[in-house]
C-alpha cells in the first residue's frame, strides 16, 4: 500500500503465496501418508482451488475452498481408491487449518464427498447443478465456477473448464 500498488496486484500477490503454500501441505500430506504405510496416490490428483482463491482475490486470513478432481477409475475400485483421498483430504485441510487456513463452515472442501470427485463425477455434478437450478446448486455452482487448478496435472482442470462453459452456453 505504501508503495500505492492497486489492491487486486497485492490480493493477486497474496493468493500466488496461498497457492504455493496449498502446494506444499499437500505434498507434505502425501509423504506423511507414504511414509505411514498408505503408499503413493492410487490414481493422479488435480488440487482445485475456489472462492476467492480461485478468483486470484485473497486476503490474509482466507478460509478453505478446495476440492479434488481424481482421474477415472472403475466403480469396482472405489472401495480402495478412496479411503487414501479419505486420509489426504483429512491430513491436507487439517494441516491447512494449523498454518491458518481457516476451515470452511460450508464445508467446501475435499473432506467432503460433494467437493472430491473423478473427472465423469464432476462432469455429472455439473450437469446437475445447471439442469436443477435450486438455490443450493446455484451456491455450489458459484464457488465451483472460479476453481483453478493448483497442484497435479492441469489438464483435468482444463477439460473441467472447457465442460463448464459448453455446458453453460447450452444452458
Amino acid at each position: 500500500l505504501a508503495d500505492n500498488l492497486p489492491a487486486p496486484d497485492i490480493q493477486a500477490l497474496i493468493t500466488d503465496i496461498n497457492h504455493d503454500i496449498h502446494r506444499r501441505v499437500l505434498e507434505l500430506a502425501r509423504g506423511q501418508l507414504d511414509d505411514s504405510g498408505w503408499g503413493k496416490p492410487p490414481v493422479e490428483v488435480t488440487l482445485l482451488v475456489m472462492g476467492s482463491g480461485g478468483r486470484g482475490e485473497n486476503f490474509l486470513s482466507p478460509d478453505q475452498d478446495n476440492g479434488f478432481i481424481l482421474a477415472d477409475y472403475a466403480d469396482d475400485e472405489h472401495k480402495r481408491i478412496d479411503p487414501y483421498f479419505i486420509a489426504l483430504a483429512e491430513r491436507f485441510t487439517r494441516q491447512l487449518d494449523e498454518v491458518g487456513f481457516a476451515l470452511c463452515k460450508g464445508d467446501v472442501m475435499a473432506t467432503n464427498p460433494l467437493w472430491r470427485k473423478t473427472a465423469s463425477q464432476w462432469r455429472r455434478q455439473i450437469a446437475l447443478w445447471v439442469e436443477r437450478r435450486s438455490p443450493v446448486a446455484i451456491l455450489f455452482a458459484d464457488i465451483f465456477f472460479d476453481f483453478v487448478a493448483v497442484d497435479g496435472p492441469s489438464e483435468p482442470a482444463e477439460s473441467l473448464r472447457r465442460f463448464v462453459s459448453e455446458t453453460l452456453a447450452g444452458a
